[in-house]
């Protein structure tokens, strides 16, 4: 039974404006590596090539009165991100932009938002 409390997502920060968030979260972290190169001869010996590839978070914010959904999500980048898990680690993104469009829902009152980054850190809960 105890296990509930430590599963799922319980608000997000984005810059600095709080937002009620859905149980589920997804992301992937940033991912950098290092793999031989190659040449019209093969492989390059002691030569390697750098890729980092971009981290995602996946989102739904729920809206509430007086907070301006479309505004607030209408720069392409920039956006500085807290997730605040009900276990008590966070995930802090920096820098990050929007992948797509935010898609609105105004019957079910959330939006869905994917973002880009390329610098993330977990602070777990001591």
């Amino acid at each position: 039974m105890a296990e509930q409390f430590l599963k799922g997502a319980s608000s997000a920060y984005i810059d600095t404006i709080y937002y009620p968030t859905a149980e589920s979260i997804s992301y992937k972290a940033p991912f950098e590596s290092n793999i031989p190169a190659e040449s019209n001869q093969g492989p390059l010996a002691n030569v390697v090539t750098w890729n980092k590839e971009a981290g995602t978070i996946n989102l739904t914010i729920l809206h509430y009165s007086g907070c301006d959904y479309v505004g607030n999500f209408s720069k392409p980048g920039g956006y500085n991100i807290t997730l605040n898990g009900r276990s008590g680690n966070s995930i802090i993104a920096k820098g990050c932009y929007l992948l797509e469009a935010p898609q609105h829902d105004q019957v079910n009152g959330t939006t869905e938002l994917s973002f880009g980054t390329l610098s993330m850190q977990f602070v777990m809960a001591s």
